[in-house]
């Protein structure tokens, strides 16, 4: 396969374009499995219950759950200091802004 030269802008649209093809081509656990123990620098795209459910993020306890909700855990953690949990009842925002206004 002859590929533009990457150093062209004027080529990126054209690389955008066979990149995508190529990607449609497999699910997103075929590209995995493809690149599955290589030197290269890829990895999907997880849902926030996959991330949680990953092996290397449950090892470490990135993700909690407090109240019923799934949520990341407190950081930075160190070795001498234990974090508390967060007071209150935990709350999912439906509303973005309120996110913000709180």
């Amino acid at each position: 396969m002859n590929l533009p030269d990457r150093n062209d802008v004027s080529q990126w649209e054209s690389f955008r374009l066979m990149f995508t093809q190529a990607f449609r081509t497999r699910t997103r656990n075929e590209w995995v499995a493809v690149f599955d123990g290589t030197d290269a620098c890829v990895t999907p795209v997880l849902t926030f219950a996959e991330a949680a459910a990953d092996s290397h993020m449950t090892a470490r306890g990135t993700v909690t759950v407090i109240d019923n909700v799934m949520q990341a855990s407190v950081a930075p953690r160190f070795s001498r200091s234990v974090p508390g949990i967060p007071e209150g009842p935990a709350r999912v925002a439906t509303d973005p802004d309120s996110v913000w206004t709180d």
